[in-house]
């Protein structure tokens, strides 16, 4: 579908959808579909896209952050609400750091035109991992 039909068929809400799963493959493609937490390997029935700082609480900055962005099992990232205290360990104290510094600034907002440009974007990426 051309850009122009779904900037005109697709509202926000589609739109940031969309991008979300080209996110989150990106990132479980990025890390090989290892669990950042525990090590453990799977695929896309078993491996999410992890949040540090999670989704619920996050902004538009974090939530599509690559640094705060890892694969992570379902069971670190849903049993364990994940894995928190392996996370940090496994980001370090700068990483963990910058990210609360971005956590704290004013959310972004973005357009339906954002959304596709990132869409554009990280299908470009995972075509090149």
């Amino acid at each position: 579908m051309k850009r122009e039909n779904k900037l005109k068929k697709w509202d926000l809400r589609k739109c940031k959808k969309e991008f979300d799963k080209v996110f989150s493959l990106y990132i479980r493609t990025r890390d090989d579909f290892t669990c950042f937490t525990c090590g453990r390997s799977g695929d896309r029935t078993n491996i999410d896209n992890g949040h540090y700082i999670p989704r619920g609480a996050c902004n538009l900055q974090l939530y599509f952050n690559e640094d705060n962005c890892h694969a992570q099992c379902t069971n670190c990232n849903h049993r364990l609400e994940g894995n928190r205290h392996v996370y940090r360990e496994n980001l370090g104290e700068e990483m963990h750091e910058k990210l609360y510094k971005i956590h704290k600034e004013s959310p972004e907002k973005w357009t339906k035109e954002d959304y596709l440009n990132k869409i554009d974007e990280y299908n470009d990426k995972l075509s090149n991992l």
